[in-house]
């Protein structure tokens, strides 16, 4: 008598407590497809509903339609991990660019090297900080999407603010031929 009774407070204490940590099918689809528009998200910007940042065109709709949708505190918390995603999403592109224009300057210094738009996409994507982002993007991704296939809330620290910075060099040095 006493297995039962313990097997049915265990179930009592326990299933409510994991149950509540589940996202909802929707809302799950929809930060997976504000996810995918974010990893895809080159340029296309619009300023933001509250007109304080610009923000990629479609993006910022998608995660205000998300956020008024985010009932739970687990949901709301998917959001603010959507939007963490999004600023070092912006802040790589900008670092990104910043890196193409470090490399023409750094190629026009080489008196050896070609300088077509060829030679900078290769200075740029062979970047440790180019590595860096990739990597740190695609762990990031990855560890979301799972999350939220699984619809199981739980923290994904690949996506704090601190384990997606990536600092933005301020000089570039090639090889010559």
């Amino acid at each position: 008598m006493s297995v039962r009774l313990t097997t049915c407070l265990i179930l009592v204490c326990c299933v409510p407590a994991v149950s509540a940590q589940r996202l909802s099918r929707g809302f799950a689809a929809h930060s997976l497809k504000a996810l995918r528009m974010i990893e895809k998200e080159t340029k296309g910007y619009e300023l933001a509903p509250n007109d304080s940042a610009l923000v990629p065109s479609g993006v910022g709709g998608a995660l205000s339609d998300l956020g008024a949708k985010a009932q739970a505190d687990k949901e709301r918390a998917v959001v603010a991990v959507l939007h963490t995603v999004l600023d070092a999403k912006l802040s790589h592109n900008t670092t990104l660019s910043t890196l193409s224009h470090l490399a023409t300057a750094a190629l026009w210094d080489c008196a050896d090297c070609s300088r077509g738009p060829s030679q900078v996409a290769a200075v740029v994507s062979r970047s440790s900080t180019t590595l860096a982002i990739h990597s740190k993007e695609s762990a990031c991704f990855q560890a979301l999407e799972s999350m939220l296939h699984s619809r199981n809330y739980h923290p994904v620290p690949e996506c704090s603010k601190d384990s997606l910075e990536v600092p933005t060099p301020t000089k570039l040095t090639v090889q010559s031929n």
